[in-house]
């Protein structure tokens, strides 16, 4: 008997190979797509970070860097609510001889919605 074409069970057995394939790379596809999402809110993390310390760093009047930058914001570019924390605490220790060594401690965290871990980072700032 010549046959031309397939049979159902021929059939059924290319449809699941085709259906376990198509989700196999829809699966792929959507943990590289959450995956990249995660990472740009990480480099917008890093970089509202990065761009507090920088400021901190390059601001000349060290006396006032508690008024100017310790805060809470809410708006950040780029970041729907994230929130960017400032904290700076003034530090003063007794060394040899009675040198007094004055420095501050810079920490600025970012955190917000699918970045659970947020992102921090912690400097010092000595007097000049």
């Amino acid at each position: 008997m010549d046959k031309k074409g397939f049979t159902l069970i021929e059939m059924i057995i290319v449809v699941f190979i085709l259906t376990t394939a198509i989700l196999g790379i829809g699966s792929s596809a959507t943990y590289m797509i959450q995956a990249a999402s995660s990472t740009r809110l990480k480099a917008g993390a890093l970089q509202a970070v990065e761009g507090r310390i920088s400021q901190i760093v390059m601001d000349p009047r060290y006396e006032d860097l508690e008024s100017l930058y310790a805060t809470t914001e809410n708006d950040l570019p780029g970041l729907e609510d994230f929130h960017r924390v400032t904290q700076i605490t003034h530090l003063q220790t007794q060394g040899v001889g009675g040198h007094v060594t004055d420095y501050k401690t810079v920490m600025v965290s970012v955190s917000g919605p699918g970045l659970p871990e947020g992102m921090s980072r912690t400097i010092i700032v000595g007097s000049p």
